[in-house]
């Protein structure tokens, strides 16, 4: 979600059709954290992610390892 495009349909949609491809979704969620209203509206992206980061620098360590084998798959959700 970019300030200049606020209302996030597009990412939504992205989201909604990877789910239902079964593709991987890795999310770096940096808002939800500071920001209620948004949280509460991004809930449902959130939730249909198979991961979830709240920072930037653990997707791409994330992604360092997948891409280095140092492990093979995505952690499941707890």
């Amino acid at each position: 979600m970019q300030e200049e495009n606020p209302s996030g349909y597009g990412l939504t949609l992205e989201i909604g059709y990877a789910k239902a491809i079964n593709k991987p979704i890795i999310l770096v969620d940096e808002k939800s954290d500071a920001k209620s209203k948004f949280s509460r509206y991004f809930k449902i992206v959130r939730e249909s992610s198979t991961v979830v980061f709240d920072n930037l620098e653990e997707g791409v360590e994330l992604l360092k390892k997948l891409r280095h084998g140092v492990i093979d798959s995505l952690p499941s959700r707890s």
